[in-house]
């Protein structure tokens, strides 16, 4: 749906079908509380955040009929998840299939503050303050991330090697093109 809507948002003729079905699966997919399956089966990961909700905004925000202010309530519910994740030293729980791309889990909330959206119950501030708090944490070292005592099975401190880490930066800051 991504290339369709680029392809809409250059002029170029595009297949609205395909975003149709695209929402129309997401929407089928939406298992609540501010969280997507990515498939027929829940996973508990950061793909939320790094792909899921962030694109349906960008789709939805340009595809005429889409309920715009369904997706960002989602999201926002989405976002107070994922802030509340982060400790004040920047570190958060590491879980699920996506923890190489640490550089974009936050990619959604990151796009709500951008937006301006963040809803009632976060502070822009705030939200800001953790994000730059991650970011310091996580180029402190290279291309290495300590994570804290956040980590998700109890066992304190582990240094994880960031073999996307640079590529994902890239891509979170390419996909300011479409906002």
């Amino acid at each position: 749906a991504m290339v369709e809507i680029f392809l809409k948002e250059i002029g170029q003729p595009y297949q609205p079908e395909v975003i149709e079905t695209a929402l129309s699966q997401f929407e089928q997919w939406y298992a609540g509380d501010g969280c997507y399956q990515d498939g027929a089966d829940y996973r508990f990961d950061y793909y939320n955040g790094i792909v899921i909700h962030p694109l349906l905004l960008d789709i939805g925000m340009r595809f005429p009929g889409t309920d715009v202010p369904r997706l960002l309530q989602r999201a926002q519910r989405h976002g107070e998840l994922m802030e509340r994740l982060i400790g004040a030293d920047g570190t958060y729980p590491i879980f699920g299939r996506s923890i190489t791309y640490r550089m974009g889990i936050f990619h959604g909330l990151s796009q709500l503050v951008l937006l301006q959206q963040v809803g009632k119950n976060l502070n822009e501030a705030q939200v800001r303050c953790a994000l730059t708090a991650v970011l310091r944490k996580l180029m402190a070292s290279g291309i290495k991330a300590v994570i804290g005592s956040k980590f998700a099975n109890g066992h304190g401190s582990r240094t994880v090697i960031l073999i996307y880490g640079v590529t994902v930066l890239w891509l979170l800051l390419g996909s300011l093109f479409f906002i």
